[in-house]
């Protein structure tokens, strides 16, 4: 009479069954995930770790090779010295080398040089008589 309108109870157990699989997959997989973080913070941690340890170890390489630099720095000093040297020289003047002039031109050069001045027009070897008498 009942069992006809009822549903088998085999398919309730089935459905039930199913659920916990489902339920367990997602722990499953919340709590993998949340392992897989934990491990992947610790690896991340570690290295960041040892970066921070060997910029340590750099800074205090740094700071002791800049001490020596400043050591260094304080040890040189700034000497001048005056230095005097004698120096021999040979002074040799172009005595009309190249130039080959008469007695009159060597006399003439040589009044300009001293600044000697000599009349214009004015001859030096005049004869006299000549010229200017008329």
């Amino acid at each position: 009479m009942g069992r006809e309108t009822m549903i088998p109870f085999s398919l309730y157990l089935k459905a039930g069954i199913v659920g916990l699989v489902v339920i367990l997959f997602v722990l499953t997989y919340a709590k993998g995930r949340a392992d897989g973080t934990a491990a992947c913070d610790q690896r991340v941690n570690a290295l960041l770790m040892e970066s921070n340890e060997r910029e340590k170890g750099y800074q205090i390489i740094a700071h002791t090779q800049s001490e020596l630099l400043e050591k260094a720095k304080a040890r040189t000093e700034i000497r001048y010295r005056t230095l005097l040297k004698e120096v021999e020289r040979e002074v040799e003047k172009p005595v009309y080398r190249v130039v080959c002039l008469t007695d009159d031109g060597v006399r003439l050069a040589n009044d300009a040089l001293r600044g000697a001045a000599i009349a214009p027009g004015e001859s030096l070897n005049a004869l006299p008589g000549s010229g200017t008498d008329r």
